[in-house]
């Protein structure tokens, strides 16, 4: 095969549904397996349009663009941001060592690249037996959905949340899954937790509701005050006060906030006030995992083997998403979570 595989990683809702840490736990498994590659990325929340291969210190890049490179830098890894796919796929196939595997992240619905593999992972679906169903609702600009559930038959594999996928049904997309494990650690060296913290969480994200699940759920003591900011805040010094004002009059002394948020908060948080960051981590479920998909797909293009393992039983190809199913970009609306709010845990809502 010439180049490398091409892997989507995408969704049929807009936004919160765990793309960045699959691409993000699937490259560094690849990468334990010796497999080098790229992850191509858009870089929502950019000025840049790229492409540029992404450090993690680098402030040209997204948030969560630089959150992966972070994450890969000891690995034979890069990411390149493109706003146009197109011209990040040529970036990409230059940089050092030569790429085996392109991950296009949040690719599903491009059309300017075209896939060996796509891989959807669903945020809602009926079981029936063996059988998965896609469920999705009201696509835009009237719901959160970016297509309807017929778009699921485009993929190959069905990447689902749960700790048991089931066996992959005959005659359809590989079914495989994860689960998410969410470790707390502090976020800089030298600023000690208070005794009696209390907490209050802080995330700009699509769908805020599973972090604070997450977090409630790891802390000895519940949160006091959520904040919850439009997704990929680009956040400033006037922001961060009034947030802080809120956790005070709540009595929040410990801040918990998430990796690509802490990339935009950490050159102006307050020395003095104590913050800690839930890290998200993934264990693959199912009898074949997605790196043990991925890495076949690999080998059968290597070895030029039209033969296809059992366990994936749709046919090879390389595909490119319908012009009409394509999303570049995404309606101006003004959806009820990436409005800034914060939330007292006890006493409702309030504008910051």
């Amino acid at each position: 095969m010439d180049g490398p595989l091409v892997v989507s990683i995408g969704n049929l809702r807009v936004g919160g549904t765990g793309k960045t840490p699959v691409t993000m736990a699937l490259a560094s498994d690849l990468a334990e397996r010796n497999i080098a590659g790229v992850i191509l990325t858009r870089g929502y929340g950019s000025t840049t349009s790229g492409p540029l291969v992404i450090e993690a210190d680098d402030p040209r890049g997204a948030d969560e663009a630089r959150l992966m490179a972070g994450t890969l830098a000891a690995k034979p890894w890069s990411v390149v941001q493109s706003r146009r796919r197109e011209y990040g796929l040529v970036a990409a196939l230059s940089v050092e060592p030569t790429p085996r595997v392109l991950i296009v992240e949040d690719g599903f619905q491009t059309g300017a690249v075209g896939r060996h593999f796509d891989v959807l992972i669903l945020d809602a679906w009926t079981r029936q037996g063996d059988t998965i169903r896609p469920r999705t609702g009201p696509v835009l600009p009237f719901g959160p959905y970016r297509e309807t559930a017929r778009g699921a038959d485009r993929a190959q594999v069905w990447l689902l949340e749960t700790g048991d996928p089931g066996p992959s049904p005959e005659g359809g997309p590989a079914v495989t899954g994860f689960a998410r494990r969410l470790e707390i650690r502090p976020a800089r060296d030298g600023v000690e937790e208070p005794g009696a913290a209390t907490y209050g969480l802080l995330g700009g994200l699509a769908r805020p509701e599973g972090f604070e699940a997450a977090c409630t759920e790891a802390l000895a003591t519940p949160p006091v005050l959520a904040v919850r900011c439009r997704d990929h805040s680009p956040y400033d010094r006037k922001l961060l006060d009034r947030i802080l004002a809120a956790g005070g009059t709540c009595g929040v002394n410990t801040w918990i906030t998430t990796g690509k948020d802490w990339i935009k908060l950490a050159d102006f948080w307050p020395a003095d006030v104590p913050v800690l960051l839930a890290d998200l981590s993934l264990d693959w479920t199912g009898r074949e995992t997605l790196p043990d998909l991925v890495e076949e797909r690999l080998k059968v293009l290597g070895a030029g083997n039209p033969e296809i393992s059992s366990s994936v039983t749709t046919a090879m190809k390389f595909t490119r998403t319908p012009a009409s199913m394509e999303t570049r970009s995404v309606l101006p609306l003004s959806w009820p979570w990436n409005v800034n709010r914060a939330f007292a845990w006890n006493d409702g809502m309030f504008p910051l």
